[in-house]
């Protein structure tokens, strides 16, 4: 579990993160904050092997 803080007075506590999908550069996580329980779709986009972008999303499931 990592414990990430914010600038104000939040604190993340992420679950181990795990690979949901992974199709041509693009690789999808899931991860859950332990502290709100919401989970997180994450995408990493890569070109030529370094990460060129990504995105984080609430899971809709």
């Amino acid at each position: 579990m990592k414990l990430l803080k914010n600038s104000s007075t939040s604190t993340l506590a992420l679950a181990d993160y795990k690979l949901t999908d992974e199709y041509g550069a693009t690789k999808c996580y899931q991860v859950t904050d332990n502290n709100s329980k919401l989970t997180f779709e994450v995408n990493f986009y890569f070109y030529g092997g370094v990460i060129s972008g990504w995105s984080v999303e609430p899971s809709k499931k």
